[in-house]
């Protein structure tokens, strides 16, 4: 496929001019052309798919309209993300963002999958919606290769073919669906290895189902899968910082965690401590 038409090494770049003014410069940034697929393609993978994908789970849902950035800090967070996404090189393949607030989080998500979509960058995004009772278990990883479909033509026939040639790996593992619909045609592509697509994943902690700690199994999958490719396809996660998440990713080199500090994270704490002992002493 025809590729890069742009290199630099010192620009301002526009994917951050829609968000706070935010200009960060340097690294190398490789624009490429989305020339699409083609109709019957397009039919093979809607038909293959069709069944096992949400479609209201990207960033770009009416329920995230509302969210926004506000905070220096959430600024900051997102200039880090921002730096990230233009430096492949030695960085690592996955980046955790967690901390205190899930609001934010998740606006820095949006955010950031903003800027990503009108780079076309985004490879694909998938927001777990609060107190969602549907099973996104099943669709989490078909419904993240469906978008990449789109969104990176070189590799909608590689994963249609894997979707063709066992069609039951819609229902089967999380490990298994994650090498074989997103890993494996990854690698068969000869996608370059340019840093330039990002996966942005919000909420992971909050889908929770009884026995199955969703979001160590996922962690676990980033932690020893997604290192193998080297940034030819990048993940940016928010979610708590659960024990499992935590055991998962803090000793993985390929991981880099960014924390949000929020200025009232304190008097939260503290107004919560009052009340709690306030409801001991009246419970006694």
């Amino acid at each position: 496929m025809a590729t890069p038409t742009v290199q630099s090494t010192s620009v301002s770049h526009s994917m951050f001019t829609g968000s706070s003014n935010i200009t960060i410069e340097g690294g190398n940034f490789i624009q490429q052309t989305n020339i699409g697929i083609d109709r019957d393609a397009r039919e093979a993978i809607n038909k293959a798919f069709k069944k096992y994908v949400y479609l209201d789970i990207t960033h770009d849902n009416d329920d995230l309209k509302h969210f926004g950035i506000s905070q220096s800090t959430s600024v900051s967070i997102l200039q880090k993300l921002t730096h990230w996404a233009l430096h492949s090189m030695g960085f690592p393949n996955v980046t955790w963002l967690h901390g205190v607030s899930a609001a934010e989080k998740t606006a820095i998500s949006v955010s950031f999958a903003e800027m990503l979509a009108k780079e076309d960058r985004l490879a694909a995004s998938f927001f777990f919606p609060r107190a969602d009772t549907r099973n996104l278990k099943k669709s989490f990883i078909p419904s993240i290769a469906y978008q990449i479909c789109f969104a990176i033509p070189e590799l909608a026939q590689h994963i249609l073919e894997a979707a063709e040639k066992d069609p039951v790996i819609f229902g089967k593992s999380l490990e298994t669906q994650m090498r074989e619909l997103i890993i494996q045609p990854v690698l068969s592509s000869g996608l370059a290895a340019a840093g330039r697509w990002i996966v942005v994943i919000d909420g992971l902690d909050t889908f929770v189902t009884p026995g199955d700690d969703f979001a160590k199994r996922v962690s676990t999958i980033m932690s020893d899968l997604v290192p193998q490719l080297e940034g030819r396809l990048r993940f940016c996660i928010s979610g708590w910082q659960t024990s499992g998440i935590s055991r998962e990713f803090a000793p993985c080199t390929a991981v880099k965690p960014l924390e949000i500090y929020s200025p009232d994270y304190w008097a939260t704490c503290t107004v919560y401590i009052a009340f709690f002992f306030e409801y001991k002493e009246h419970r006694l």
